[in-house]
């Protein structure tokens, strides 16, 4: 089995009847995945599905649990994901005091032990039976963890003890390296907080910080599924201004994840918290791109650039559905591509106001030329060409390369097979003629529109939006700033963190519109 890092966590839930419970999983307050569970108490089974996001790895946990009439388990399932291949099967069998385990239909170690109680790692649904078994409480039980089965240097951790206690507003449960808050409302789960891992697991629609809520969403664009999040105030108003969240280019998930130097960041999930602290609805969705990555469909040499303007459009439409949603205070905010792109996706929508972070003004090959000229010339002033020897090399030959794309397609010579940096040169020929001049969609815009771009900007470089800024101003809708250290991906590049100065920027702009 390819070897991966799993974040460990365990949660419990009550509840009366065979239902189905949704929760968000997040760490250090930064969203890493979903569960789901459907219990059926009169079937006496369960099955989870979990699916997380650890650095660029995508992991799914699919299991199903058979316990007998005191709920001690004795059989269990578990299908293994990674990055939406199947890496093994897990089953553990419980039979006259002996614990049987394979892997792919190998023999793992036998357990022997009595009336096992079950809590593998990553499976929500195995803590659901402390509701029906009360004796458990304020002892020291047994637990077993069949995924410790599969590795040498964990399999004699397979059966641990573990304190199990009840105090005035939550239960405590003490595993190996865990101290986790059990917290209920009557008999439903509402959270359950590791104090060691920072891992938190809640209910959807429950408290994700304080004062912010969100619940799972979808909604369709021409018969496609998007996947997203909605998050908003605790006290909500009868209507609330609402934002939708259009993502740059590439499969973005709907927090806009990435990876710099083994840390992850989440811009968007930044945006949308501080935003619904502000009295917002905020809509953030997965990409379609994202999304079909993730599922494996078949469709992706299909998508273009209109797929991603269509997708916000329905996005918009889906806020108008919701009676929470105050109709006429509606907000659009686009990042890199999705700025670009916002004077395309509000048309004949009511908008009340857009807010474009780090668009680009020029057509996607004119775009990456600038781009990397700028990058080039950024490195070289560095004074170090011995240390970035490699990185100049790399550019300079991507350079060559859109150089001789952005040639032929000007003399018509380019074609839809031919390769531009990996990429089928019909993404970019595409894109081009569906948006041949950003720069004149956005001077045109006709509703307020807010420009944000950071003074450490190496893809949409200030240089460009100063180069153009006094033309842009003579329509009085636009309005443009100036972030101090700022990258492309909204981090301070100083701190490295993402730069609140962005939400004070948007709320300062949206109290003057008012």
């Amino acid at each position: 089995m390819k070897k991966i890092l799993v974040i460990i966590f365990l949660i419990f839930s009550f509840m009366a009847f065979s239902e189905s419970f949704e929760y968000s999983i997040t760490s250090n307050e930064s969203r890493i995945g979903t569960s789901t569970v459907n219990f059926d108490e009169f079937k006496f089974n369960e099955n989870t599905l979990t699916e997380l996001q650890i650095g660029k790895t995508f992991v799914k946990y699919e299991s199903y649990t058979q316990y007998n009439e005191s709920w001690y388990f004795k059989n269990y399932k578990l299908d293994i994901f990674v990055n939406g291949y199947k890496q093994g099967t897990l089953i553990s069998k419980y039979d006259n005091g002996m614990i049987i385990s394979t892997f792919n239909g190998s023999k793992l170690k036998n357990i022997k032990i009595k009336d096992p109680i079950i809590l593998d790692n990553n499976i929500i649904g195995h803590f659901f039976i402390f509701n029906k078994m009360n004796n458990l409480k304020n002892k020291n039980i047994k637990l077993f963890i069949p995924s410790l089965l599969l590795s040498p240097r964990t399999e004699k951790y397979v059966i641990i003890d573990s304190d199990f206690t009840e105090s005035d507003s939550f239960y405590k449960l003490k595993t190996l390296n865990s101290v986790l808050e059990i917290k209920f409302n009557d008999k439903t789960l509402e959270s359950v907080f590791d104090t060691i891992k920072k891992v938190k697991i809640f209910l959807n629609g429950k408290d994700m910080k304080k004062n912010v809520l969100e619940k799972e969403i979808t909604f369709k664009s021409n018969n496609f599924t998007l996947y997203g999040s909605l998050m908003y105030p605790q006290k909500l108003k009868q209507k609330n201004p609402a934002v939708i969240l259009i993502h740059g280019s590439g499969p973005n998930d709907r927090d806009e994840t990435l990876v710099i130097n083994k840390k992850i960041y989440k811009p968007f999930l930044e945006i949308s918290k501080e935003l619904s602290k502000n009295g917002f609805i905020v809509l953030r969705y997965d990409k379609r791109s994202y999304t079909i990555l993730q599922k494996k469909l078949k469709n992706f040499d299909n998508l273009s650039v209109k797929d991603f303007v269509d997708d916000a459009r329905a996005g918009i439409d889906f806020l108008n559905t919701l009676d929470e949603v105050d109709k006429n205070n509606i907000f659009i905010l686009g990042h890199s591509q999705g700025a670009s792109f916002l004077p395309l996706i509000i048309k004949n929508k009511n908008i009340k106001g857009a807010i474009a972070i780090s668009p680009g003004l020029l057509n996607i090959f004119d775009q990456m030329e600038y781009q990397l000229k700028y990058q080039l010339d950024y490195i070289k002033a560095l004074k170090n060409d011995e240390k970035y020897k490699q990185t100049i090399d790399l550019i300079e030959k991507y350079l060559e390369e859109i150089e001789d794309a952005n040639k032929k397609f000007k003399d018509d010579s380019l074609k839809n097979d031919d390769v531009i940096l990996g990429q089928k040169a019909k993404v970019f020929i595409d894109w081009v003629k569906f948006q041949p001049d950003p720069y004149k969609d956005i001077f045109s815009i006709n509703i307020p529109l807010l420009i944000l771009n950071g003074t450490q900007d190496l893809k949409t470089p200030k240089e460009l939006l100063e180069s153009k800024e006094s033309s842009l101003k003579e329509n009085k809708n636009i309005t443009i700033e100036y972030l101090e250290n700022t990258t492309h991906e909204m981090l301070n590049n100083i701190t490295m963190n993402f730069n609140d100065e962005i939400i004070k920027n948007i709320l300062n702009w949206v109290n003057n519109l008012n």
